[in-house]
């Protein structure tokens, strides 16, 4: 394994890394070796001493279930950047300029990436933007996290989960992304 164990103690160990081994990052990558070494298997099972049960956040397993039923109803997600330029977040949206509201990028290595957005649309109409090529009809659709200013958290920023969705078409249509938003609230409503 390339590992040269130094000093050895009933709580420590001390152990020395080959300069060849790059895989080995973290204490855990350690304990890794160790344990392919020995087996897996040969680890003898028991229980933990506290008993606790794993389960999603609310909020999450809310928005896993939201992103299924939008998935199912023709949609494609999409994970655009968090971090974008002033001119796509509010020009490009024929916004003004908040620096009240958004969270800015202290020193940007390019223009790109100087704030962090506050609305998902302008990441899904540079999605369809770059996807001239493909056919038409075009739906699209993301969950995920917007900041803003906030004087109520410690950090001075707020995540606020967010929904979005885009739909492509030769003739503009309301009632599809009507019928999507109708679906979503007999889902919740359902439950």
């Amino acid at each position: 394994m390339g590992l040269n164990v130094k000093s050895f103690s009933s709580t420590h160990a001390k152990v020395e890394v080959s300069p060849i081994r790059a895989d080995i990052l973290h204490p855990c990558d350690i304990v890794e070796d160790i344990g392919i070494g020995f087996g897996f298997n040969n680890v003898p099972r028991v229980f933990p001493p506290t008993n606790t049960v794993g389960m999603y956040q609310p909020a999450n397993k809310f928005q896993y279930l939201l992103r299924a039923e939008i998935a199912q109803a023709g949609y494609i997600e999409c994970l655009t950047m968090s971090l974008l330029s002033f001119k796509d977040n509010y020009e490009n949206m024929r916004q003004k300029t908040n620096l009240e509201e958004c969270v800015t990028v202290g020193n940007p290595k390019t223009l790109e990436f100087e704030m962090v957005r506050t609305s998902l649309l302008p990441g899904l109409l540079k999605t369809l933007k770059e996807n001239k090529n493909e056919p038409i009809p075009q739906k699209v659709f993301e969950i995920s996290d917007c900041v803003v200013l906030s004087n109520e958290t410690d950090t001075g920023a707020q995540n606020i989960r967010k929904i979005a969705a885009l739909s492509l078409d030769m003739n503009s249509n309301f009632e599809v992304i009507h019928g999507l938003l109708d679906l979503l609230m007999c889902k919740v409503y359902a439950q």
